[in-house]
């Protein structure tokens, strides 16, 4: 018969558990920007959860209508009249949804 063979090492294995993304944050933590000019807020969460969360921007007035969908939203020309307020932003996944992180952009002339 054959000898039975010994093996020894070490293995690794990944596990990848579906969470929900946890605090949500946005950045930067006070927004400001010139009129005209351009600004982006970004937007995450901690932990980010797991698969990678959507994001979904909407504002203080009209949270309805979503302004956008990624991690980040960009404002090309801000302006004094309508571009500043408060902007909220709330990631989610198959897992479930963070908290909604909310900031206040301020226009300057």
């Amino acid at each position: 018969g054959r000898q039975p063979v010994e093996r020894k090492g070490a293995a690794t294995i990944q596990v990848a558990v579906k969470h929900a993304p946890g605090t949500t944050y946005i950045t930067p933590e006070k927004p400001t920007v010139l009129e005209g000019e351009r600004i982006t807020l970004e937007c995450g969460a901690d932990p980010p959860g797991y698969p990678q969360p959507t994001y979904t921007w909407s504002r203080e007035g009209s949270l309805s209508s979503v302004l956008a969908t990624g991690s980040s939203f960009t404002i090309d020309g801000a302006r004094l009249d309508s571009s500043g307020g408060r902007y909220f932003c709330r990631p989610a996944n198959s897992a479930g949804m963070g908290t909604i992180g909310e900031t206040v952009l301020n226009v300057y002339q």
